[in-house]
């Protein structure tokens, strides 16, 4: 079972308590249920690895304000995310970082790292279609609007009718088919509250184009049918092969930052090294601009709002 190649892997953010395996009453199970949450605060891995051992919880991965994806919990493994062993041992668990308040907004960049995310989840786990079926369970928690998060325990005969549910369905769906799960289905709390519930069916459609249009060995031309929210959607396969062209960093373009990168751009710090928590070849960020400063062709990335030459960054494909 492997985990997501372009997630961050440092020690320093592994949560430590998980189950080792996803075994649940001497019976294995693969990873057919995708579960984001919401972190309910805007925190970096540090802090939140922190938050998680304290509360004796854990998640598969985070995402952070920026988009960076961090590995806490190896997939092999069940984290301790959903409230519900039952959805755990089947889930990839997803905390994201978010408001504090009413609806729990999370950031662009986080969302378009939540759809990376998914995508890839089911391609390695061999996932032909993920679906958001939101009136699947017959007992629903309220999200209520500025309620802290952990108020509302739990109600075991509801999280137990809940889970049964969830089950049949998955069950019922071809093996190669996935669901994305809620944690507010099994506990009492605005988890992951109303924004990234709103763009569950975004995200299963989008999971799903990619599926459907992208093998391996396929080579496919993307076809933008609309623009919405700052995300483009469609995808069109082509049936005649072409030639591959090497794609080049563009705006838009995922890109990892070389071991000591300079800051560009025009400001009095250009030239300045940039810090090396981000200039390490693992973060990953976007490209929000290009520009030429000195003569040298540069992006500006969103996530740490700095210039950068183009030859210190590394496409992520």
């Amino acid at each position: 079972m492997s985990n997501c190649s372009f997630a961050t892997q440092n020690p320093a953010y592994y949560c430590k308590y998980f189950a080792a395996g996803r075994v649940l009453n001497g019976v294995e199970y693969t990873q057919r249920i995708f579960t984001p949450h919401q972190v309910w605060g805007h925190c970096n891995n540090k802090e939140l690895v922190k938050i998680l051992n304290d509360a004796q919880a854990s998640c598969n991965y985070s995402i952070h304000d920026t988009g960076e994806i961090t590995l806490m919990v190896d997939e092999a493994n069940r984290s301790f995310c959903s409230s519900s062993r039952i959805n755990d041992v089947r889930a990839c668990t997803v905390e994201i970082s978010s408001d504090k308040k009413y609806p729990y907004k999370i950031t662009d960049a986080a969302l378009t790292a939540l759809l990376n995310l998914c995508i890839d989840w089911c391609k390695r786990n061999g996932i032909r279609k993920i679906h958001w079926i939101p009136d699947i369970v017959p007992y629903k928690y309220p999200n209520p609007a500025g309620k802290a998060v952990g108020d509302g325990g739990v109600d075991e005969a509801k999280k137990a009718a809940n889970e049964k549910a969830m089950i049949a369905k998955l069950d019922s769906l071809p093996k190669d088919e996935a669901l994305i799960s809620q944690h507010h289905w099994f506990y009492n709390k605005p988890c992951a509250g109303d924004y990234i519930e709103s763009k569950l069916s975004w995200l299963a459609d989008e999971t799903n184009k990619a599926l459907e249009t992208i093998k391996v060995g396929d080579i496919v031309l993307m076809e933008v049918t609309k623009i919405e929210g700052g995300y483009a959607y469609g995808c069109v396969k082509i049936d005649d092969p072409i030639e591959p062209v090497p794609k080049g960093i563009e705006v838009g373009s995922r890109v990892t930052i070389n071991k000591g990168a300079k800051v560009g751009g025009l400001a009095k710090n250009r030239g300045d090294a940039i810090n090396a928590k981000y200039a390490n070849g693992t973060y990953v960020d976007v490209v929000d601009k290009i520009e030429t400063h000195y003569g040298v062709e540069e992006a500006r990335l969103k996530g740490i709002w700095t210039w950068v030459a183009l030859s210190s960054l590394t496409l992520v494909q």
